[in-house]
């Protein structure tokens, strides 16, 4: 039984029906691949061309209207290559050498023995499969040409084919190059090499892939990528890229990395050749087998495609198929899903182009070719993944830094070089606070304007800045001149700030206040506690970081890699300065009188409270150490919103000291931000005020432990909040302990309070 691609559809032109009726039984009784219809003029044979698909012609001579050879010039001029046999009684030497001369395929005259229809069989058989065989020589060909790679065929070491491409990339015009031996695009001294050397492996292997040398017509040398495969029947198919151009080429293809290796027979490409007025589809092998099927499976029309292109991406390649059509792309190129035999997804990239048009310049025919880039494509989600974690993390990462930073409880301040004095490019709020500024007003200017007269000219004068960028690490006292031209007495640690070319851009100092501190060991024993908790919270997620971008580098090549590996390494280099930071023992500034009710609610703004409830029932006014206050507030509130509900509460994952983000509007005069979180209260006590939550409260048998640096329950707390909640209150002399709430949520006394009357 043959198949729908084995039939041969033969029409027979002859005006007698008797005649025509036996010659379609005996043909069809010869071969069982004929199918055979008739029509009794030529008049009527062209109708029937027009509007069905036709393997062969087989045409009588002497029909009223058109003759045969005029019914086959009128064949030629739609479809110049359509196997044409005249089949006629009326047998002369003038008839066939017109009938040659007007392009017929083959001449037979009719005969009464039934042998000669055993001829005709074989002559159409024969019609049929060589222009099949030239058909898709030239469709295999005309696919090639849609590649951006120069491709060539060579026969007995000549070339029988280039396309463009490859003529372009050696200065030729591809006529110049046929039957010119490959010798002509080599060097000298690259010949021997190609010869004793590539072309025995090809011959041994079926393939070769390497780099060579070409030769320019205009005599100039370029090194390209360069592929060889031996076909079945000896040609060699050579592929080959200008490697110069790798980058721009390289741009526009960066949604995949696959190479358009493109051949003719042998190479791993689905070749399609679609009929736009008919809508039928000749496919290869390879397009079916790229999806699962055999060919036999799949019908060749149009829809054999369609209907197989996922309904997602289907809009967008049609329209870049109609952009192409249209002229406003020189090629249709796609990459789309496409369902295989298995009901999965493919990912193919789907190349085109029109090569043929009518008179009015309407698509008649279009070829391509489709790639399987799955692989790729599976590549690059995996790559925009890490990518992605690898971005968030990096930016949790300066968030937490940052937060630290600003919480730090030593002045710090972030310089850049500027015609070799520092000025100041980053400070946090306790340097501005300190010297009674805002931060804006202390951003851009140079740091010596904060100075003492002395401590100017042992910045600038000696060399002081100069050796904090040679690497010195330097452990100075400097007199720092608040805005009211007091001075105040600090101890400075600075290390330089390098770029990724490890350049000394500027540096980073610390300024540990000691005007007032009476025990200055005390007070830096308590600062490396904090760093080194600092240091620990931060280290772990940075080492997980960079092992990442190690891992990510070995799967996937990103220019983000580099970035956040530089970043990374930035951030280590501010966590070793910070460990070697001092402070001095618990301090108050100046005491003023504070509104309570004013500073609860502020305080409020400056912490992350998610869906948590503020209830503030008190308003006295106490004196104490502004800055400090909040540093007190916003630690319990923190603390009470992140554990509050948890049931490992006791100590917030990061502690707070001068947040600085962002604020939230009252509710109205008593309750801030309701929500259906954990509420906090904020109440008067006769001699100070309380902070409670109506959370799960802390055990009575760890609420002294609470206080105590780096002690926690959770595995994201740095331990540190509560203690300097205690370190506050100390420092004015007040009592702070823990007891239970009236909800049954932690409660944090604090009594001695000096409360102002107003």
């Amino acid at each position: 039984m043959s198949t729908l691609s084995d039939t041969i559809r033969v029409l027979h032109v002859d005006d007698e029906p008797e005649f025509a009726e036996m010659t379609t039984t005996l043909l069809e009784r010869e071969n069982e691949r004929l199918t055979v219809e008739t029509a009794a003029s030529a008049s009527e044979g062209l109708d029937h061309v027009a509007t069905n698909h036709v393997d062969c012609i087989v045409s009588d001579y002497d029909m009223p209207g058109l003759n045969g050879i005029e019914f086959l010039e009128a064949v030629r001029e739609e479809n110049p290559d359509l196997p044409f046999i005249l089949f006629t009684g009326k047998g002369s030497e003038e008839v066939a050498s017109d009938a040659i001369s007007a392009g017929v395929t083959d001449y037979l005259q009719k005969g009464s023995a039934t042998s000669q229809y055993a001829v005709l069989a074989n002559r159409i058989r024969n019609a049929v499969e060589g222009f099949t065989a030239k058909r898709e020589r030239r469709r295999h060909l005309d696919a090639i040409e849609t590649a951006q790679e120069g491709i060539s065929i060579l026969d007995d070491g000549r070339f029988i084919y280039v396309n463009r491409a490859y003529a372009d990339l050696y200065g030729y015009e591809p006529a110049e190059m046929i039957d010119e031996r490959w010798e002509l695009i080599y060097p000298d001294e690259e010949v021997a090499a190609v010869r004793d050397e590539i072309l025995p492996t090809v011959a041994e292997t079926g393939t070769w892939h390497g780099e060579t040398t070409g030769l320019r017509a205009d005599g100039s040398t370029f090194v390209e990528d360069h592929t060889l495969a031996r076909t079945e029947g000896g040609e060699l198919v050579c592929t080959v890229r200008d490697v110069t151009e790798r980058e721009e080429r390289e741009k526009r293809l960066e949604r995949t990395t696959a190479r358009l290796e493109l051949a003719v027979e042998g190479a791993n490409l689905g070749v399609w050749d679609w009929d736009m007025r008919t809508d039928e589809v000749e496919f290869n092998e390879k397009w079916a087998e790229m999806i699962g099927h055999t060919l036999e499976e799949l019908e060749p029309h149009l829809d054999a495609w369609e209907t197989r292109v996922h309904p997602d991406d289907l809009d967008d390649v049609e329209a870049a198929l109609q952009a192409h059509i249209d002229g406003e792309t020189p090629y249709y190129d796609t990459e789309h899903r496409m369902r295989t035999a298995e009901g999965d997804w493919k990912w193919i990239r789907d190349i085109g182009t029109v090569v043929e048009r009518d008179d009015a310049g309407e698509p008649v025919r279009a070829v391509g070719i489709h790639l399987d880039v799955t692989d790729q494509k599976e590549r690059e989600r995996e790559l925009d993944r890490r990518t992605e974690s690898l971005e968030e993390l990096t930016t949790e990462l300066e968030e937490q830094y940052r937060y630290f930073f600003e919480q730090a409880p030593v002045m710090a301040a972030v310089t850049r070089t500027e015609d070799g004095k520092p000025v100041v490019e980053d400070c946090n709020q306790l340097f501005a606070e300190t010297l009674g500024y805002s931060k804006d007003d202390v951003l851009g200017r140079g740091l010596a304007e904060f100075y003492t007269a002395e401590s100017r000219r042992e910045l600038l004068r000696e060399g002081g800045y100069e050796r904090a960028l040679n690497g010195e690490f330097l452990r100075e006292d400097r007199e720092l001149s608040t805005a009211d031209g007091e001075t105040v007495e600090a101890l400075l640690r600075a290390v330089p700030r390098h770029d990724a070319r490890t350049n000394a851009v500027g540096t980073l100092a610390f300024y540990v206040d000691v005007s007032e501190r009476k025990d200055l060991e005390q007070e830096k024993k308590r600062l490396e506690e904090f760093t080194s908790i600092v240091s620990h919270d931060l280290r772990n997620p940075l080492n997980v970081a960079a092992g990442r971008v190690d891992l990510a580098r070995d799967e996937c090549d990103s220019e983000h890699l580099e970035d956040a590996e530089d970043a990374l390494d930035r951030m280590e280099e501010l966590i070793d300065d910070l460990l070697r930071l001092a402070r001095s023992g618990d301090h108050v500034d100046e005491a003023v009188p504070i509104d309570l009710e004013a500073a609860v609610r502020n305080c409020w703004r400056n912490v992350e409270t998610a869906d948590a409830t503020l209830v503030i029932g008190i308003g006295r006014t106490i004196r104490a150490d502004r800055s400090r206050v909040s540093q007190l507030f916003e630690n319990l509130f923190r603390n009470s919103v992140e554990h509050g509900s948890t049931g490992s509460r006791a100590e917030p994952s990061d502690s707070v000291e001068h947040s600085s983000t962002g604020s939230r509007p009252a509710a109205d005069d008593s309750v801030e931000h309701g929500g259906t979180g954990v509420t906090v209260t904020v109440g008067e006590l006769d001699d100070g005020f309380f902070v409670e939550d109506d959370g799960t409260g802390i055990p009575e048998d760890v609420r002294e432990d609470v206080f105590e640096a780096g002690y926690s329950t959770s595995t994201e707390g740095t331990g540190f909040g509560l203690s300097i909640v205690r370190q506050v209150a100390e420092a004015h002399g007040w009592t702070i302990r823990v007891t239970d709430g009236s909800e049954g949520g932690a409660r944090f006394e604090i009594t001695d309070v000096e409360f102002v009357e107003t």
